[in-house]
């Protein structure tokens, strides 16, 4: 998952088909106004290591790449 990747150190992470601990950690989060300040400010921090010109560079990438793999593939099947 990249999710840790995203997130960080910056949220609560819990398993997305455990509603309890869902409800749970959004109590937890809704009741300790230092927990929030402490999330707002790893999510500043995390914020700052992605770039709309860093995920432009990884699209255009991704797309190169698909290309080439899809003119290989449709050499193969002539």
């Amino acid at each position: 998952s990249s999710l840790p990747e995203l997130g960080g150190q910056a949220v609560l992470y819990v398993p997305p088909q455990d509603t309890t601990k869902i409800a749970d950690q959004m109590t937890r989060l809704t009741s300790d106004p230092r927990l929030r300040a402490s999330l707002g400010r790893r999510g500043k921090v995390q914020a700052k290591k992605f770039t709309w010109e860093d995920a432009a560079w990884d699209a255009l990438l991704a797309l190169e790449n698909a290309g080439r793999h899809r003119s290989v593939s449709r050499v193969k099947q002539r």
